[in-house]
């Protein structure tokens, strides 16, 4: 099944998305074919739109030279049209494409009914029955598969896109064209959401263990493949983690580290469907920056970024970068700070502004062009004290729960949840991360599950322990540590085999069951953490997924 998506937002150069020219889009003004309740809403008739086409549909078909229909296909399966494909009507309205596309196959069919023509692909209008029989059909296909836009006034399905009059030039089209909440994490069809976490870093975030069969993910090749294989598995996001260095140990996890906002910009250029993020440690990014590389990202993708936004933590880095280390909270009123920045450089319809803040001291402040998304790209965020919870519920979309087991999340989302609600953020998703080891049967899945144990790699997993704990590895060593104490007796640090995440281990329906769970305390996504990333996507395709359709949990 073809999942909606939003539409791409111009030509990007692509030869597998454009294998041969298309007619420029044109110019055009509203004249009779168009609803009056249409013409009400943007006040007249004589204001210009510009047709925004679907790239992925064929030249061949469009209705060239007619001033309505220039960028329309007239033959093809009106199954394969996207709800969120859309006409702009510069700076006032962006109509939904498979809503004109039902009223001109409309009109086509009343119009040849009553003798007057069908339009054909030249400007002449012909007489054949057999037209009005197709635009019939079509319109009836349509009305089938878009129900909500066939029920619906012409008016409701309009979107109000404010313009930009400083930077909008006489062919803008891209800026602020989607709604964010038409992205594929927070709308779409599916009620629970699964995003691929840490495919950016060697070792990728299937735990800190040595096991057999771990994908690398040391090269590009490797990653983009990976990338393609989730976007055409369907699922809903791919999810960097922000490292700018290793670990020690046998296997020096997280030695490479793909940077993640050039990494997304590469990923964005080989999907379709799914959103790709950058993770951003905040104290580390100018926000003039960061706003300037997510809009990039975001007329790459068509509108399909979104950004992790995190405070940091890891003091290695921080010594590294040569910044000082704030206070936890002081971190959390910076990123307050540098979000705010980020927002108003999205959002604001002003050429250049002047900020005075507490961190950040802006003359001239100004980000074009703006991203695809209005307001702005989706952000999630991860943080479970007060402070941390308190900046998600007013910058994020997602918030990361920070929960160690599928009975922990039932105890814990709901007091999230409140504080949520209390906030006004009913609209407020919340994930958790997921370890997810699936096996033909219970006991080979147990036994995955011990073997992953007996390969947890232990250096690693104590020099992370006490870098999280004491801010730094300094007066850490392995040898004094094995000396002094027994590593496999350390429960907490075997968390870190699995990265710390929710632990799924069982057949499919097990899996399963256990996303239901998750789902009743209130979790509304997950990112998983796979040890075999392409063992695991391949799963999560053949056995997972159908399952979880059976279950309401995807379309």
């Amino acid at each position: 099944m073809r999942r909606d998506r939003p539409s791409r937002a111009l030509d990007h150069g692509r030869s597998d998305v454009r294998p041969r020219e298309r007619p420029a889009p044109v110019e055009a003004r509203f004249l009779e074919d168009l609803p009056e309740e249409m013409d009400a809403e943007v006040g007249n008739a004589e204001v210009p739109i510009r047709i925004q086409p679907h790239p992925d549909l064929p030249v061949d078909g469009c209705d060239a030279h007619h001033h309505l229909a220039s960028q329309f296909l007239t033959r093809g399966d009106p199954g394969a049209i996207s709800g969120r494909d859309v006409v702009v009507v510069r700076g006032r309205v962006a109509l939904p494409l498979v809503a004109l596309w039902m009223y001109r196959y409309e009109q086509r069919s009343r119009r040849t009914s009553q003798n007057l023509g069908p339009f054909t692909a030249d400007g002449a209008e012909a007489s054949d029955p057999s037209i009005t029989a197709r635009s019939s059909l079509r319109a009836r296909h349509l009305r089938e598969a878009h129900p909500t836009l066939a029920n619906s006034t012409w008016r409701s399905t309009m979107t109000v896109v404010e313009p930009n009059p400083t930077t909008a030039p006489r062919d803008y089209v891209a800026d602020k064209t989607v709604q964010r909440d038409a992205s594929p994490m927070i709308g779409g069809d599916n009620a629970f959401k699964v995003a691929v976490f840490g495919a950016n870093v060697s070792t990728g975030q299937g735990g800190l263990n040595l096991a057999e069969n771990t994908i690398s993910l040391g090269n590009w090749g490797e990653i983009e493949a990976l990338a393609k294989k989730a976007d055409a598995y369907g699922v809903d996001g791919f999810i960097p983690i922000a490292r700018w260095m290793g670990l020690s140990g046998p296997d020096r996890p997280w030695g490479r580290q793909y940077e993640t906002f050039t990494w997304a910009a590469g990923l964005a250029a080989v999907t379709q469907n799914i959103q790709i993020f950058a993770t951003c440690l905040i104290p580390f990014i100018h926000p003039i920056m960061a706003a300037k590389m997510m809009a990039t990202v975001d007329h790459i993708s068509g509108g399909r970024m979104g950004l992790n936004a995190t405070a940091g933590y890891f003091k290695p880095e921080y010594a590294m970068f040569g910044v000082d280390v704030p206070e936890h909270d002081v971190r959390y009123e910076l990123a307050d700070e540098w979000m705010t920045l980020v927002e108003r450089l999205w959002a604001s319809d002003e050429d250049e502004f002047d900020f005075n803040g507490n961190f950040f001291n802006l003359q001239g402040a100004q980000s074009h062009p703006k991203p695809v998304q209005t307001p702005g790209p989706m952000v999630m965020s991860a943080g479970s004290s007060p402070a941390g919870q308190q900046f998600a519920f007013k910058h994020a979309n997602i918030l990361f729960a920070a929960i160690s087991s599928v009975d922990q999340s039932a105890h814990v989302t709901p007091k999230l949840r409140a504080n949520a609600n209390a906030a006004g953020r009913e609209d407020l998703g919340l994930w958790s991360g997921a370890h997810i080891i699936c096996k033909d049967t219970e006991k080979e899945a147990r036994e995955y599950a011990e073997y992953i144990e007996e390969k947890g790699d232990y250096e690693s997993a104590l020099k992370y322990k006490h870098i999280i704990v004491n801010g730094d590895s300094r007066g850490w060593s392995w040898d004094h540590y094995k000396q002094s104490s027994d590593p496999k007796q350390d429960e907490t640090i075997k968390t870190f085999f699995r990265a710390g995440l929710v632990p799924l281990v069982g057949t499919p329906e097990m899996i399963v069951d256990g996303l239901l769970k998750l789902q009743e305390s209130g979790i509304t996504g997950i990112c998983t953490g796979l040890v075999d990333y392409d063992e695991g996507l391949d799963r999560m395709n053949e056995q997972i997924f159908p399952l979880m359709r059976d279950a309401g949990l995807r379309a």
